[in-house]
């Protein structure tokens, strides 16, 4: 092996060997974009808005000219409410209980710019509590003109009609009589907006199917559609059924149409999960209950559309408008194409949805964390979609910190790719499951995520970021100014003890950077005079001195006048000696040891130290984009 030349750059498979590992894989891979098969740093996240120390954990923008950013303390999911001119309303759910809000509600008018909403009314319309209570008035002509029955519901400012009362026995009514209906839920129930009531009634001379029909004539009330509660409050808490000419029952003729709404049940509370599907459905779920609504009746579940599971639910995504629903056992598939007619199939592999918040929903998949691995239900079928990146072990290493998956990741799907947070730290990774690799990321230090939301609007990525005692929603690479360092090391290239002499790297280098004072070294240990290292300098970057001719990786930086090398100069540096720095590193292993180091600070070839081997690695850092790597035996194979 004469030569050694990568120009295409991918990320790790640690279920392969080092050694056995394709060219282009690398066996250390972090904080790099590989997105165009070269080294890329990730851009540092971006300032979006600052928040204040209340311990926010989900994060929503409410778009209606200007943004609101909604706020939760708990894990929430919200959905955008499909309705013209919605002035930013949507629905969010908990775990505690379902909830609807707008821009205007939500952020007082505007005068908020995030938090918690300032206003917001329960998902769903109650069901009155009670029967009313019927009374046959008047003087009758002995002759039975019609036998009614009744009911009534709540309508909401925002014209949204709730599941009716029970409805009361049936009435004979002769000619002359009417009806007074009493009993009424007044007060209505509050939190919901109640702004009206609306009467039906069944009349079995017009309609021998015994269909309740809108009483379209006894609503004589302020609005033609309902009668306000303040209107039968004020008529005594009770209201007739009389016609204004004839002062007997209203006719059947001016009853209106057929209610619509008979099965627009309130949603239950503790409903968590929230997910918008492209029939107009919202599905939700609950302890082992998954629900659906009607289409685009977002606040009616009605109980026929219910699905039980053997085991408790943690996440629900869906692709299309099939809802796969992840469990404590095994997943569920649930086809939603027509809520009146749900099916359900329990999937045969045992893989359990590990975390709340690390299911995505793809465009024809669903992806979640499983004790195995990231697991995939597809339109073409289920099954580990790392499996040839981690073994079982392998998986379990990356989420564990002491037991096992105690990590807690928060997952998102972007740019086809899997994001994977783990929440309350600043580390996580990123799984390439059509090309079979990943890498991992580590944000500036002090950064810790607790919740993230994707605008696919924007296509914006945006974290929710504690830094310190404060909270600020910051946009993944937004600040293109600064980047992370990555790290990029190379498969063990294995050779019949062979030696290279020279490289070359080819990417957007720079020259040396002189520093602002002189060091002096014992060791690892860097002191510094008259310099400003936290400014100057970054740990995976190199100084230089010229006295040894030597450069050496930079650990960690303690402060401007103080920090420790990753190994320590050949010989001690004498005090006051200048030195050169630079960002952008190459590291050289033979033989499993660090045998050379040195800044790339330039594309021209360069020699390498002399010393033969059997085992080669070379390592790459920086903050600029590396194109190609080229190592040989000899200058003329470069």
């Amino acid at each position: 092996m004469n030569r050694i030349e990568l120009s295409i750059f991918k990320g790790r498979a640690p279920r392969v060997h080092a050694r056995n590992l394709p060219q282009e894989f690398g066996q250390t891979c972090a904080n790099v974009d590989l997105s165009q098969g070269m080294l890329k740093p990730f851009y540092k996240p971006g300032d979006t808005k600052t928040l204040n120390t209340t311990a926010w954990r989900s994060i929503f923008p409410v778009k209606s000219g200007a943004t609101f950013w909604m706020c939760s303390l708990q894990e929430a999911n919200f959905v955008n409410v499909p309705v013209y001119n919605g002035a930013g309303r949507f629905i969010y759910t908990d775990g505690v209980r379902g909830m609807e809000s707008n821009y205007a509600l939500a952020s007082n008018s505007g005068a908020e710019t995030f938090g918690a909403a300032d206003d917001a009314y329960y998902l769903g319309v109650p069901k009155p509590s009670a029967a009313l209570t019927v009374t046959v008035m008047g003087a009758g002509d002995g002759v039975v003109g019609d036998s009614v029955s009744y009911f009534y519901t709540f309508i909401t400012s925002w014209g949204y009609e709730g599941e009716p009362s029970d409805p009361t026995d049936n009435y004979d009514v002769e000619g002359g009589e009417y009806v007074k209906l009493e009993n009424f839920e007044i007060p209505v129930p509050t939190g919901y907006n109640i702004v009206g009531i609306r009467i039906y009634r069944t009349s079995t001379a017009s309609d021998d199917s015994g269909e309740f029909l809108f009483g379209s004539e006894l609503m004589t009330g302020a609005s033609d559609d309902y009668v306000t509660p303040a209107e039968i409050t004020t008529a005594g808490d009770l209201w007739y059924d009389q016609d204004s000419v004839t002062s007997e029952l209203t006719l059947a003729s001016d009853l209106g149409e057929v209610i619509a709404c008979e099965n627009y049940i309130e949603p239950p509370s503790a409903l968590d999960g929230l997910l918008a599907l492209p029939n107009g459905c919202v599905a939700a779920f609950r302890v082992n209950e998954v629900y659906f609504s009607e289409p685009y009746i977002h606040y009616g579940y009605p109980d026929d559309y219910i699905v039980k599971t053997h085991f408790t639910i943690k996440a629900i995504g869906h692709y299309g408008t099939t809802v796969v629903v992840g469990t404590e056992g095994n997943p569920y598939t649930i086809n939603g194409y027509d809520p009146q007619a749900v099916s359900s199939e329990k999937l045969p592999d045992p893989q359990s949805c590990l975390y709340s918040r690390g299911m995505v929903s793809g465009p024809s998949f669903v992806l979640y964390p499983s004790p195995d691995g990231l697991y995939m239900v597809s339109e073409e079928g289920n099954g580990l979609a790392t499996k040839e990146i981690f073994t079982k072990e392998q998986w379990r290493t990356l989420l564990t910190t002491t037991t096992a998956y105690d990590k807690t990741v928060i997952g998102f799907f972007y740019d086809g790719k899997y994001y994977g947070f783990f929440e309350g730290s600043a580390d996580g990774f990123i799984i390439d499951f059509t090309q079979n690799h990943y890498t991992t990321f580590s944000l500036p230090s002090g950064y810790l995520v607790y919740g993230g939301y994707l605008d696919i609007i924007t296509d914006t990525l945006y974290l929710l970021v504690k830094i310190g005692s404060t909270y600020y929603i910051k946009a993944w690479e937004g600040d293109t100014t600064d980047s992370l360092v990555f790290t990029w090391k190379t498969k063990v290239f294995v050779t019949n003890y062979a030696f290279y002499s020279c490289a070359k790297v080819n990417g957007d280098l720079a020259v040396d950077s002189t520093g602002t004072g002189t060091i002096a070294s014992t060791g690892t240990a860097v002191e510094g005079t008259g310099t400003s290292f936290t400014t100057e300098l970054v740990a995976g970057g190199v100084i230089y001195n010229a006295t040894l001719n030597e450069y050496r990786e930079i650990s960690s930086i303690t402060d401007n006048d103080s920090l420790v090398l990753v190994s320590a100069f050949t010989s001690n540096v004498s005090a006051g000696a200048a030195f050169k720095y630079n960002s952008v590193t190459l590291n050289l292993y033979k033989d499993n040891v660090l045998f050379f180091t040195k800044a790339l600070n330039s594309t021209e070839p360069f020699r390498l130290p002399s010393g033969k081997g059997r085992e080669w690695e070379f390592e790459i850092k920086g903050d600029r984009k590396v194109y190609k790597l080229t190592v040989a035996q000899a200058m003329e194979d470069l």
